[in-house]
């Protein structure tokens, strides 16, 4: 049983990054790809929704602080539309700056900038 549980972490994931950065956008998608993942990238929150309209998604990974859009608020929308949707914040923000958050959110895993290898792949095995 233990021996499955680790062959399921393993498995390729279909991975959406929502972040208005677009060298980290690349950079994590080429790390995740790397470990064998799919992944399609956002620039907000908008693009975030109409990617998840158009695909079906096992991961999403957000920033906090994008334009026309906020990852709380694309947050609420994505909890909305697909609640099984496994979701998590990776932001440059402080914890005292920006980062108030809805109680609703409490389970949502919160990772800070910069990130290392290390800690991507133990956030997407943790999510999958």
């Amino acid at each position: 049983m233990i021996a499955a549980a680790k062959i399921q972490k393993n498995i390729s994931q279909n991975i959406l990054v929502v972040d208005d950065e677009p060298l980290f956008r690349k950079l994590l998608k080429r790390v995740l790809v790397k470990d064998g993942h799919k992944v399609t990238l956002a620039g907000d929150g908008f693009e975030g929704l109409r990617q998840l309209k158009n695909r079906s998604f096992d991961i999403v990974l957000t920033d906090i602080n994008m334009p026309n859009m906020d990852g709380w608020e694309f947050l609420k929308h994505v909890d909305n539309l697909y609640p099984e949707l496994r979701t998590a914040v990776i932001t440059g923000l402080s914890s005292s700056e920006g980062m108030s958050q809805d109680p609703s959110f409490s389970t949502k895993k919160i990772i800070r900038k910069p990130l290392s290898l290390k800690i991507i792949r133990k956030l997407i095995s943790d999510l999958a």
